[in-house]
């Protein structure tokens, strides 16, 4: 046990080997409900069911989405296969990160429901833009369709739910280019890391449900869409959301070069104005320190880079303690886990096993 700032850190990490029949695991996705159930993203394109309670799993079905051969990076961002998956787990989706491709598939029936393409102008610079939500009781895909558009789909049936004009000419027309997309913990808000010509990274938010239930161009520009944060040659950020309205933005300062470890907290609902005269989100609280990727867990937030997993009180700064070395890459909110894949085997630490602050 690690004692600091007056909280009680459990340093125990469990592990959980990958079962040999399922072989290499490319990508994790967690699943709700009781337990903790995650989809896995196997070399060979079979997407897993894995309870790590039981040890049980499935494979209900496979993608076809590979990494193509011979592309030069951007930036050092290699193309990726990343797997996301519905808050119930009945639907997966596989996209290339810095590609083109994805495909949405039905694990009730294993068969593919939608078939995705990013748009070909400059995806190379961003994650390829998905997430799933959910929306007065059912599930909802929010996917980019042009590098300048996200659309919303019903993933069950295919329909497009935010049929619209836009592009050159239109007076909804955006010159921003969609990246990273980050649900609110309710799927109230969205939260959309990309960026503007000549570049900037600009970091949006917006009301998913506005946007479905009223406004179909809420995305451009919208009464509920504002600004989080601006800064040159910077994207990609750590995200990560404390709370239906609280969202912790990883990296101070306005320049990539500039960029020094801590985190920002906005609130997505209130209203500032810079010292530009331009409208952001309201700014909660700004402190230096964490480092890496970012993940919030009962009322804390944590950062994963640096010396190891480190715990802070989002709300003053404060560092509360350090899970030496560990360095989580996926967040399992029902289940209360930070794990990282390694060595054919998860590695798990239990954010419960940290003083809660609220």
């Amino acid at each position: 046990m690690l004692v600091n700032g007056g909280a009680e850190i459990d340093r125990a990490i469990r592990v959980t080997p990958v079962p040999a029949r399922m072989g290499p695991v490319v990508d994790l996705a967690p699943v709700d409900g009781p337990g903790a159930v995650w989809l896995a993203l196997c070399e060979d394109g079979r997407i897993v069911r894995w309870s790590l309670e039981t040890g049980r799993w499935s494979a209900p079905a496979r993608t076809g989405v590979t990494v193509p051969e011979g592309v030069e990076p951007w930036d050092g961002h290699e193309q990726r296969r990343r797997l996301h998956a519905s808050v119930d787990g009945r639907f997966a989706a596989v996209v290339l990160d810095y590609g083109l491709h994805g495909e949405v598939f039905d694990l009730r029936t294993g068969a593919r429901r939608l078939v995705l393409h990013g748009d070909d102008d400059d995806t190379e610079t961003v994650p390829f833009s998905l997430a799933f939500a959910e929306h007065r009781g059912r599930t909802v895909l929010v996917h980019r369709t042009l590098s300048y558009r996200l659309d919303v789909s019903d993933p069950a049936s295919g329909q497009l739910l935010t049929a619209r004009e836009t592009g050159p000419g239109s007076e909804h027309d955006l010159d921003y280019y969609h990246g990273a997309l980050h649900v609110g913990p309710d799927g109230r808000f969205l939260v959309d890391d990309g960026w503007i010509w000549h570049p900037v990274g600009s970091v949006t938010a917006w009301s998913l449900h506005d946007w479905l239930d009223g406004n179909p161009y809420e995305s451009e520009g919208g009464p509920s869409w504002v600004v989080l944060a601006d800064c040159d040659h910077y994207w990609d950020r750590p995200i990560a959301w404390l709370d239906g309205r609280r969202v912790a933005i990883g990296g101070l300062g306005d320049r990539r070069e500039r960029i020094v470890p801590g985190v920002t907290v906005l609130d997505v609902t209130g209203r500032s104005v810079t010292p530009y005269g331009s409208e952001q989100a309201a700014r909660v609280v700004e402190f230096a320190g964490p480092a890496g990727q970012l993940f919030a867990d009962r009322g804390l937030l944590y950062s994963a880079g640096g010396p190891g997993l480190q715990v802070w009180d989002p709300s003053d700064g404060s560092l509360l303690g350090t899970v030496p070395g560990f360095h989580p890459t996926h967040h399992h909110r029902a289940a209360g886990e930070l794990v990282r894949l390694e060595g054919g085997a998860l590695l798990r630490w239990s954010a419960g096993g940290g003083a809660s602050r609220r």
